[in-house]
């Protein structure tokens, strides 16, 4: 068991300032729809993800990743170029939605640090990870956070398995 399966507990959770917000077509060609997500910083300065609407209808969690995390799972593969499956990216989340590596996929492909991989169902690490990091954090630096934390309007799905790790309630469990 690593340190990031058991959910830590809600006075524990960092507050999260998202600082941008992009919606991006899924994956798969079978899919429908477009992935709205989020790029914040907590308290400590430490970049973070999360998937916040999905249009189409399937299950999706609103658990913050640390950016960290994703990165120490793909440790091993940051130099060698192999090319590696969508299930890799499952371990960065405490939830175990079987769309989260898949959605983690497609963030990571807009942002240029993921390629198609061989074949192209699978993923390449590519791009430079420490300069998109820098450059993040001179975007939540200079820049104004986003206001609402609220799905974009006409962007609707149902959410499944852990919520934002900054919820109200502390029982990191999305129900609607």
């Amino acid at each position: 068991m690593s340190d990031h399966d058991a959910a830590p507990a809600a006075d524990s959770l960092p507050s999260m300032t998202p600082f941008r917000e992009a919606s991006i077509p899924k994956l798969s060609e079978r899919a429908s729809g477009l992935l709205t997500y989020r790029v914040a910083v907590d308290g400590e300065g430490a970049l973070h993800l999360s998937v916040v609407a999905n249009q189409g209808g399937a299950y999706f969690s609103t658990e913050w990743v640390p950016f960290q995390r994703v990165r120490e799972c793909l440790g091993d593969l940051m130099a060698s170029g192999a090319s590696f499956p969508t299930a890799r990216l499952l371990d960065a989340y405490h939830g175990r939605s079987v769309n989260n590596g898949g959605f983690l996929a497609a963030i990571l492909r807009h942002e240029g640090l993921l390629q198609a991989g061989d074949p192209p169902t699978r993923h390449r690490v590519s791009g430079d990870w420490d300069a998109w990091e820098t450059a993040q954090h001179e975007l939540a630096a200079s820049g104004v956070p986003l206001a609402s934390a609220s799905s974009p309007s006409g962007v609707k799905g149902r959410r499944r398995g852990r919520r934002s790790r900054a919820t109200p309630s502390g029982d990191g469990h999305a129900n609607t």
